[in-house]
């Protein structure tokens, strides 16, 4: 506890570090996820709804998003999933770029010549 005290300013409950390196506080981190989630899910609304990274990242996402939005303050949200928001806003940039390359890709889609029969066996003669 002594540690995340450390983290906020006694006077106002402000978060003044994250304490992660070169990491700086979010200013408006609530609309900031927000806004990152969103822009996944309307990624994901392009792929087909059997699409098993659609099916898990939605999930995930709107999960988050919900209690993101119920949440009363952020460090409620914190304690939720253990991480700090700075942490969840770096991982939602990294999805949004996945789910990017996913839909460009398009991995759902059956491969374009048939794979060798022996491409996962192992050891390799």
């Amino acid at each position: 506890m002594r540690l995340y005290s450390m983290l906020f300013n006694n006077v106002t409950t402000k978060k003044v570090a994250t304490l992660l390196g070169p990491v700086e506080v979010c200013p408006n981190p609530k609309e900031h996820l927000s806004t990152l989630y969103d822009r996944i899910l309307k990624i994901l609304v392009t792929m087909p709804e059997e699409a098993v990274y659609r099916k898990h990242t939605e999930s995930i996402v709107q999960d988050r998003l919900k209690s993101l939005q119920n949440a009363p303050d952020i460090l409620t949200f914190e304690n939720k999933y253990q991480y700090q928001v700075e942490e969840m806003i770096y991982q939602a940039r990294c999805e949004f770029i996945t789910a990017l390359k996913m839909a460009e890709f398009k991995a759902w889609e059956p491969l374009v010549a048939k794979p060798p029969e022996d491409q996962w066996k192992w050891p390799i003669n």
